[in-house]
Parts: structure tokens; C-alpha cells; sequence
């Protein structure tokens, strides 16, 4: 539940805030095609990046979180924005015709890693793998 949920929410907050920012030095007028437009696009982007991410990304680095001992939200947001950037780098790169020394990264890595750790804070506000037990109880024979 957590690893389908996480991406979608971490995108649904921040594309909003991301196009709200470029609205506002754009001019956008009308609030409900704003609205619409952003969270269609959260959608998608949830759907298409935030999931193979998360496949890709955010498991194994749960795993690896989980077998060094760091269960604490701010590492999971930390792995998540650091995630978020290697995922906004490989979606620059991929989209855009710039050759990579030409190309703006400040506003991929900022997404990235605004989303990242939002998906990473999410997946573990479910996840909560501060409370599991050091020793489960086992089943009596």
C-alpha cells in the first residue's frame, strides 16, 4: 500500500506547488483550469515516474535503510530527495535536446527532490518502520 500510494501523493502535492510558482510569474488567471491542469499532471507524473521510481529506487533503498538500523523519517526523506534528483536528472536528460553541459538543472533537481522526499515522508508516514518490533512474537507450536 505504502510503495503505491507514496508516489502518487509526493506528486499531487508537488506539481501543484511547482506550477503554482510558474503560474504566478506566468500570469495563469483561471483557478480551475489551473487546478485541473495540475493535478492531471500530478496524476501522470505519479503514474509514469513516481512508480518505476519507487520500483526502481525506493525499495531498494527501504531495504538498505532497514538493514543499516535507519528508521527515522528524516533519513527517508533525505534517500527520497536524493532519489527525486537522480530521477529529475534522468527525466531532464531524456526530454530535453540541450547538450547536458548547456542545460538548467536547478529546477529539475528542485523538483526532483521536492517530490522525492515527499514520496520518501509519505511511504513512511504508512510504513512507519519506527514501530516495528525488535523481536516479533512467534506463534506458540
Amino acid at each position: 500500500m505504502a510503495a503505491v500510494a507514496a508516489p502518487f501523493i509526493g506528486a499531487l502535492i508537488a506539481i501543484p506547488v511547482y506550477l503554482a510558482i510558474v503560474g504566478l510569474i506566468g500570469g495563469e488567471s483561471s483557478l480551475l483550469a489551473f487546478i485541473r491542469v495540475a493535478f492531471t499532471i500530478a496524476l501522470y507524473t505519479g503514474a509514469l515516474l513516481g512508480v518505476p521510481a519507487m520500483v526502481l529506487f525506493g525499495l531498494p533503498i527501504h531495504s538498505i535503510l532497514l538493514a543499516f538500523g535507519y528508521r527515522s523519517a528524516w533519513h527517508y526523506s533525505l534517500m527520497g530527495a536524493l532519489a527525486g534528483m537522480v530521477v529529475g536528472a534522468i527525466v531532464l536528460l531524456w526530454l530535453s535536446d540541450a547538450p547536458a553541459e548547456t542545460t538548467n538543472w536547478a529546477p529539475s533537481f528542485a523538483l526532483g527532490s521536492f517530490t522525492g522526499a515527499l514520496s520518501a515522508l509519505t511511504f513512511w508516514l504508512v510504513r512507519r518502520p519506527d514501530r516495528d518490533a525488535a523481536n516479533p512474537a512467534r506463534p506458540a507450536p
